[in-house]
């Protein structure tokens, strides 16, 4: 019972971590059309991509996806469709939406998508969990290229290269720990962009 009453407690806070909530907002459709209403997005699997409820009047019109949005806006923030880019080793999309944290020089992106496991103590029954995960994907202004950020290595092979031309920046990025690079590029992406 104990167990059981753990894992229950771990399931619905997990779901609470990873509920989205209904926001003003508005899409663009395929045809430069403005829809606004209320969005609550929905970040997919791989498989899937990310999606948005609409609702107006309190009511859902429907879930679409990067078939019929080009862009949307949730509250405060912005969302484009990106495209040819890697969240992992082995796990990449066509196109999908990320969230728009600066636009300069360096354009950067933050990819949400869902990740689902199981968890459990040997011998006992799996709980499935689904919990949201991040990529930084970055691009340079005026490229058609998008680079996801998810390891040491994506950051030294797409990113470092990027700034090179600031050296005072690239210089305190490589005095830093490695560890430390992929939670400061947002920070990185802000010094550059001020500067050029």
């Amino acid at each position: 019972m104990k167990n059981f009453l753990f894992s229950l407690l771990l399931l619905l806070t997990i779901a609470s971590l990873n509920a989205q909530d209904k926001r003003e907002g508005h899409y663009w459709d395929k045809n430069g059309v403005k829809r606004t209403g209320e969005l609550k997005p929905v970040f997919g699997t791989i498989m899937y991509g990310t999606r948005i409820k609409f609702y107006q009047n309190n009511e859902k019109e429907g879930k679409w996806g990067k078939d019929v949005m080009e862009s949307f806006v949730w509250g405060i923030d912005s969302f484009a469709l990106i495209h040819h880019f890697q969240v992992a080793s082995v796990g990449s999309y066509s196109s999908d939406f990320a969230k728009v944290l600066e636009v300069g020089e360096i354009v950067l992106y933050k990819h949400f998508r869902k990740v689902r496991q199981s968890a459990g103590m040997p011998g006992q029954m799996n709980i499935p969990i689904a919990y949201t995960e991040y990529t930084y994907v970055v691009k340079a202004k005026g490229e058609d290229k998008y680079y996801g950020i998810f390891s040491k290595n994506q950051f030294k092979k797409y990113f470092l290269p990027l700034i090179l031309k600031d050296m005072e920046l690239t210089e305190k990025v490589l005095e830093m720990k490695k560890r430390e690079w992929l939670d400061h590029i947002p920070q990185f992406v802000r010094e550059f962009n001020a500067k050029y």
